[in-house]
């Protein structure tokens, strides 16, 4: 699992449309759709119900929209920054 992964399910789940998301995001409807589903395997569950027009999130997803951008920050704030001199800050 990662932040874009995160980020991918977050925008599909505001938007309620792969296509809508993809626009949004600047990609193609089938790499959002291909990051989902591999996060859903990931997961081990369905995370979208996939309807004809719209998706909407399975009872089974305790996030939220607002919850996936609270843990995508968490995870880029924790990412390690290089120091200048290349040792342990």
């Amino acid at each position: 699992m990662d932040v874009r992964q995160l980020e991918m399910f977050r925008t599909v789940a505001e938007d309620g449309t792969f296509t809508r998301a993809a626009e949004r995001l600047r990609v193609s409807q089938s790499a959002i759709s291909r990051q989902v589903k591999l996060l859903e395997e990931e997961l081990g569950g369905v995370l979208l119900y996939r309807g004809p027009r719209r998706v909407s999130m399975t009872p089974a997803v305790e996030l939220r929209p607002t919850a996936c951008t609270a843990t995508c920050r968490t995870w880029c704030l924790r990412s390690p920054t290089p120091t200048p001199s290349g040792g342990a800050p």
